[in-house]
C-alpha cells in the first residue's frame, strides 16, 4: 500500500469509504488509511462492522500503532518549519533545529551513557542519571521534583530505586523485562508515598521514534542509555 495508487485502490476496495480526512496509521514514515485497516481486518473475520475514524483509532492504538490526526500533524508541521528556519532534517548538526532542540539532548545522552558504562554501583549510577537527566540543562526530560521525592523517601527505599534505575541503564539483551523490574521497583516506591515519579513537561533527548512519551523514569533513563 505504500504507492499512492495502491493505497487508494485498496480504500476504493470497500464500500462506503473515501479518502481519510483524518486519521491515518503512521509506519516507517509512511501513512496508510486507518479506517480502511480496521474494516478490512474485520471484514476478513467475516464481521462487517463499519466503525468509525475515532473507534478506529482506539482499536489501533490498543494493539500499539501509531495513528495520527493529519490536519493536526500539517498544523504542527508548519509551525515546526516556520520556527526551524532552514530546517533540512533530524540528523542535521548545524542550523536552528541543531542549536535549539539537538544539541543539548546528544550533550545529555552521552553523558547518560558514560555514567552507565562506568565502574560504580548501580545506585550511585541511577542516581548521577537522574541527576544528569533533572539538572543543568533547560528542557530535560524530568521535573526536579522526580529527584527530590527520591532524595526524601525511606533509605531502602531510595536506594533500590536508584538501583534498579542504574541497573537498567546498564541493561542488555531483553530491554524490556529490565524496564519492567525497574518500573515494578518505582511502582512500589509511589505505593509507599513517593510521588511525582513521572516524566517532567520537557522534551526528551533523543528523537521520538516512538508512539508514547517516556511516562516514568525508568523508560527515561532506557531511552538515555541505549541509544
Amino acid at each position: 500500500m505504500q504507492a499512492g495508487g495502491a493505497t487508494e485502490a485498496f480504500i476504493a476496495s470497500l464500500p462506503g469509504l473515501g479518502q481519510p480526512r483524518n486519521y491515518w496509521l503512521l509506519d516507517g514514515g509512511t501513512r496508510y488509511p486507518s479506517k480502511a485497516i480496521v474494516r478490512d481486518a474485520l471484514r476478513d473475520r467475516g464481521n462487517e462492522a463499519k466503525p468509525s475514524g475515532g473507534v478506529c483509532k482506539q482499536m489501533l492504538e490498543r494493539l500499539g500503532f501509531v495513528v495520527i490526526h493529519w490536519p493536526n500533524m500539517r498544523e504542527a508541521c508548519a509551525t515546526f518549519l516556520k520556527r526551524m528556519p532552514g530546517f533540512t532534517g533530524f540528523h542535521s548538526r548545524s542550523g536552528e533545529y541543531w542549536r535549539i532542540e539537538r544539541e543539548y539532548k546528544e550533550r545529555v545522552a552521552a553523558a547518560v551513557r558514560d555514567i552507565a558504562n562506568s565502574e560504580i554501583l548501580h545506585a550511585e549510577a541511577g542516581l548521577a542519571i537522574l541527576r544528569k537527566l533533572t539538572l543543568g540543562e533547560k528542557g530535560l526530560p524530568l521535573n526536579w521534583q522526580t529527584l527530590d521525592s527520591l532524595s526524601k523517601a525511606e533509605p531502602g527505599l531510595r536506594e533500590s530505586a536508584y538501583a534498579a534505575l542504574g541497573k537498567l541503564a546498564r541493561a542488555e539483551g531483553d530491554i524490556g523485562i529490565a524496564r519492567e523490574g525497574a518500573a515494578r521497583v518505582l511502582e512500589n516506591a509511589r505505593t509507599h508515598g513517593v510521588n511525582n515519579l513521572q516524566a517532567g513537561s520537557g522534551p526528551e533527548c533523543r528523537h521520538q521514534h516512538s508512539r508514547n512519551a517516556l511516562s516514568d523514569p525508568s523508560r527515561m533513563v532506557q531511552s538515555h542509555a541505549h541509544e
